[in-house]
């Protein structure tokens, strides 16, 4: 079969990581939003467009429009969260191929990609029909809703949700009895391992964030525009491009004492990217890993049998990720989709804990929690029922007033009528 080549689009939105989806028979490359394609870009090989749906983002719109314009025949893809019917009637407007919805399975992807390489008569071959009966539900629902709750208004929880899409795809299981070239920890410093040996941090911050990045992608490519506008925006592209420049060049200095016949930072294309041929384990694959496994585990068998897999990706998260780089913007939403995914697990377990009567461990795990987000009303709660349970009236009454204090200077907003219902339960000895 020939091998299908993605380009991505990157809006400088929030990063994708679609490699695990993706055929073994597949390249990636990613282009920045301003990027031109030209007809050697997608010569000689079987090409699809994906871009990452951002509503009213007129230059994306224009990318599209521009694509179609120069490449009739190009498949085009979106993927998005939680479209609107009026998002899918844009989409419906632009005339791209598929509009694909998170969480988004590997399955459909793959499927996708099929249909969409799959020549009829010279051309390629768009299956829409499956996505227009989407929109057609999706607006139905709209309207059932709209029918069924006009007169009430929207709330936001304050509890801590599942993360069925944290902005990740499912790692690869680790493999215990594989050598690997590198193990990248990204929780709390950047630390690079080999043969057992933690290396000495390479010196700059430019250097160590660039170097960052490129771990953190190690799996694909990345154009050299896409590197410039996130890490040299605020200068001239020729300074930009010669700080790359330099940069790369630390990058192979640093490696080169331990990597002696093996070049570690690869130029194709226009394209920076880790040499494929090494074997890269992180810190980062193995915490989604094991979370994804916990979430199997849990919904096959239940809470008690995920414990071990949820156990293992919490011993991962020793801090923040890359939580020493805060002055790096293309860490953020990375940083955050798994500070949630974090806190559910965490959650999680409390929640165990607190069935089992284990008062103790729930108070150590709420606390914890607090510390990362002190705003979540379901922790304070369950704190406050703990220190009940275990006769310490006078801290759970302490802690009902640190979480109203907490929510009317972080949110302005009071505790919830179940909140507040706990805290008169306490108060005439009337806890359920």
């Amino acid at each position: 079969m020939a091998r299908i080549k993605i380009i991505f689009f990157s809006a400088g939105v929030q990063e994708i990581r679609l490699d695990n989806y993706l055929l073994a028979e597949t390249d990636m490359v990613i282009f920045p939003l301003g990027f031109n394609l030209g007809k050697r870009d997608i010569k000689k090989k079987k090409t699809i467009v994906i871009l990452w749906y951002v509503p009213d983002d007129f230059k994306m719109f224009d990318k599209i429009k521009s694509l179609r314009r120069n490449f009739t025949h190009l498949p085009i893809i979106l993927i998005g969260e939680n479209p609107t019917p009026k998002d899918l009637l844009k989409v419906i407007e632009l005339k791209v191929d598929h509009f694909l919805t998170l969480p988004l399975s590997k399955e459909k992807l793959q499927d996708t990609l099929q249909k969409l390489v799959r020549p009829v008569s010279g051309k390629y071959f768009p299956d829409l029909s499956g996505f227009r009966q989407k929109a057609k539900m999706l607006f139905q629902r709209l309207m059932d809703f709209r029918a069924k709750n006009k007169n009430e208004l929207p709330t936001k929880s304050l509890g801590i949700i599942n993360p069925s899409y944290s902005g990740f795809l499912p790692a690869p299981k680790p493999d215990k009895g594989k050598y690997y070239d590198l193990n990248v920890l990204f929780f709390d410093d950047m630390k690079i391992i080999r043969d057992g040996k933690t290396l000495t941090a390479i010196k700059g911050k430019k250097n160590k964030a660039l170097l960052a990045y490129l771990l953190y992608h190690h799996h694909k490519p990345v154009h050299r525009e896409v590197l410039m506008d996130k890490f040299w925006s605020d200068v001239s592209p020729i300074s930009g491009r010669n700080s790359l420049y330099v940069a790369i060049c630390n990058i192979r200095k640093y490696f080169s004492d331990f990597f002696q016949s093996q070049e570690v930072i690869l130029l194709e294309n226009d394209c920076y990217a880790i040499n494929s041929e090494l074997e890269i384990l992180t810190d980062f694959d193995q915490f989604n890993f094991f979370y994804e496994k916990g979430k199997s585990i849990e919904t096959l068998q239940g809470l008690k049998h995920a414990l071990g897999a949820y156990n293992k990706a919490l011993a991962l998260y020793q801090g923040d990720f890359l939580g020493r780089m805060r002055y790096e913007d293309w860490c953020e939403p990375i940083r955050a989709n798994l500070m949630e995914t974090y806190l559910f697990i965490l959650n999680q377990v409390c929640t165990y804990f607190y069935n089992q009567n284990e008062y103790d461990a729930c108070i150590n795990i709420s606390k914890k929690m607090l510390l990362k987000d002190n705003c979540l009303e379901e922790v304070h709660r369950k704190l406050i029922r703990s220190y009940h349970a275990l006769g310490f009236n006078d801290l759970a009454i302490r802690q009902y007033l640190k979480c109203r204090e907490t929510l009317e200077k972080e949110l302005q907003i009071q505790p919830s009528s179940q909140t507040q219902e706990l805290f008169l339960q306490i108060q005439t000895g009337g806890v359920q």
